[in-house]
């Protein structure tokens, strides 16, 4: 029983997630946008079990300006990527110094270079779904 719960949880955690980035990516193509200066970026780097390093991908912080109030930003997608695309947006900024931002005008925080989505955000919430369904099973035929 409490395999099927945590299922359950899971599902619904990782469902509810992937909706809300989702909107987000999908909400943003109609945000306004302004041009941001690039304040710093990199390669971020992880490490395995084993202490190996490997690129995780590239990261950028940015900031900019709305209604005269300054802003930092991170997101470079509410898409998720794979390692090889983040490294390709370290390609496509390397040289930018200014880029254009899209940002919420009910909440100016939240920015993002690339509005819109991509077929994993919807993968992501069809794996929510699947854990809470496999959870369901369990409860159902008490396995």
């Amino acid at each position: 029983m409490y395999l099927a719960i945590f299922f359950i949880v899971l599902g619904l955690a990782f469902a509810v997630f992937a909706a809300y980035i989702t909107q987000l990516g999908h909400t943003a193509k109609s945000w306004p946008s302004v041009t941001a200066r690039r304040l710093h970026d990199g390669i971020e780097n992880s490490r395995t079990k084993f202490g190996e390093t490997y690129s995780a991908g590239y990261f950028m912080i940015y900031e900019y300006t709305v209604n005269g109030e300054k802003f930092t930003g991170s997101n470079i997608s509410f898409s998720p990527k794979s390692p090889s695309e983040r490294r390709y947006d370290g390609e496509k900024y390397k040289d930018a110094i200014e880029v254009t931002a899209y940002y919420n005008p009910k909440m100016p925080q939240i920015s993002v270079l690339e509005p819109g989505t991509n077929k994993r955000n919807f993968l992501m919430m069809y794996m929510g779904v699947a854990f809470v369904l496999i959870g369901t099973a369990f409860l159902v035929f008490d396995i």
